[in-house]
């Protein structure tokens, strides 16, 4: 049977206008490039992170069990902190992403702090724990001249949700005090790594200093 037009819905201006304020309840929409990935110890190559993956809390795949008479079911499992995702990192001409790949390699893991938001200005903070690296190949080519060199990453990470170490700020212009101090206690080796590369020195030697 056919609708007639008073069987049509209509969405009229007072329901857009209930849309209107939920929406602006819910916050403003975050855009994907808003963030910051922070190595700790390594502070400056922050700006260096073209992109990078986000983790989410959740949790494992349900397990599925069977009860008599064939009825399936399925029960919630425990929570997912192994995550696994990918980020790249532009190369400078001073060599900064390969000074990062080289102390990777030396420590095998370190600690990031990922921000929503500017390091100084976040909206929250969330900490990836004993984060591992690998590294693929960039690629040269003489005919590009109007691209960067981009070292692709995949990462494995240990994340435990929004940390309350790290807090939780309800406006950007709180800054996140228990994050800035524990960036703060490894500023002054990563000035010292920046000015040893900057200085010439080569980078094994620059870089293992860091972990003697």
């Amino acid at each position: 049977m056919a609708n007639t037009p008073n069987d049509r819905f209509v969405v009229t201006i007072q329901d857009m206008f209930q849309d209107f304020q939920t929406a602006q309840a819910l916050g403003s929409v975050m855009l994907a490039s808003t963030g910051a990935l922070v190595p700790i110890g390594y502070e400056h190559m922050a700006l260096l992170f073209k992109s990078f993956s986000k983790p989410v809390s959740t949790l494992l795949d349900p397990a599925e069990y069977f009860l008599a008479g064939g009825l399936q079911m399925s029960a919630p499992t425990i929570p997912k902190t192994l995550f696994e995702g990918s980020a790249a990192v532009i190369e400078t001409d001073t060599g900064q992403a390969t000074a990062f790949a080289e102390a990777m390699q030396l420590a095998g893991e370190m600690d990031f702090i990922l921000y929503d938001g500017r390091p100084d200005r976040a909206m929250r903070a969330h900490q990836l724990h004993k984060c591992k690296m690998t590294f693929d190949i960039a690629e040269v080519d003489s005919e590009n001249r109007s691209q960067p060199m981009i070292f692709q990453i995949q990462m494995k990470f240990n994340y435990f949700g929004l940390t309350a170490s790290l807090g939780n700020t309800g406006n950007a212009g709180n800054i996140i005090v228990q994050a800035d101090d524990a960036i703060a206690r490894f500023t002054q080796k990563a000035n010292a790594t920046l000015a040893g590369l900057q200085a010439g020195n080569r980078v094994i030697s620059a870089m293992s200093s860091i972990f003697a």
